[in-house]
């Protein structure tokens, strides 16, 4: 009898171990699912500042055209244009070149002495290619070499930009041309700029020969003034051919 009680007794006490650890593992099992469905907590919010709220567009603005002015020696200034969103392609001028042939009193209102093909560059007497494969376009002026100031190529080629964005001009498709730069290179204060980084032999000849030296001569022989024309060595070295063919191109 005391057998059976001392086994009886450790077999309750087995199933009451058992009891425990369900009843643990119960509580563990019941504590996460209480865990579980617990609501997160809130997101934390930003401090909303009125100052710095701004206008958010629905879609991206429309490409314009980029308008660049540069100034050369001898008072010569020059304009050209590139879609902001293709580079080396031009802005659609063809209304304005047509104006200006058609209406020298129109090109004289705008200061556009002429319309030339841009220079590949100084060493290559070709015009440059846009990536259409059509020359690159110039508008020319010239002024007074003291009157060759950033603020003076500024005004010159804003008055043509506002022609080009009014409805003087007949685009089938209007575009927004804006300003961009002025590539000017100074050095010490002084314009830099040689016309050969940009006009091609006829139209340098053409443009000295028209507005700037009485006689090719004189021109030719002084190499200060050779050195002030061109950038390239050689076409220092051929400046006689070159101004002596070119001289009345422009007349």
């Amino acid at each position: 009898e005391k057998l059976f009680f001392a086994r009886t007794s450790f077999i309750m006490s087995g199933s009451a171990r058992a009891r425990i650890a369900d009843s643990s593992k119960e509580s563990v099992n019941a504590k996460k699912m209480e865990a579980k469905h617990t609501a997160p907590s809130p997101p934390v919010k930003k401090n909303l500042v009125l100052a710095k709220k701004s206008f958010s567009p629905s879609k991206p603005t429309s490409p314009h055209i980029n308008v660049y002015v540069c100034g050369l020696t001898h008072g010569v200034m020059v304009m050209r244009t590139e879609k902001s969103n293709k580079k080396n392609v031009e802005g659609y001028v063809q209304p304005l070149k047509n104006k200006c042939m058609e209406d020298i009193n129109f090109a004289s209102s705008l200061d556009i002495v002429k319309i030339v093909n841009q220079r590949e560059d100084p060493e290559t007497n070709l015009p440059k290619k846009q990536a259409t494969s059509y020359n690159c376009c110039l508008f020319v002026n010239i002024v007074a070499e003291e009157e060759n100031t950033f603020e003076m190529r500024k005004k010159w080629v804003q008055g043509i930009i506002d022609c080009l964005n009014s409805h003087l001009l007949d685009f089938q498709y209007r575009q927004d041309f804006r300003f961009k730069a002025d590539e000017t290179e100074m050095v010490e204060g002084k314009i830099d700029g040689k016309l050969d980084s940009y006009l091609i032999d006829e139209d340098i000849g053409g443009i000295l020969g028209r507005f700037v030296y009485d006689d090719v001569e004189s021109v030719i022989n002084d190499m200060n003034t050779v050195r002030n024309i061109f950038e390239s060595q050689q076409n220092r070295e051929n400046c006689s051919e070159i101004l002596s063919r070119f001289w009345h191109h422009w007349n």
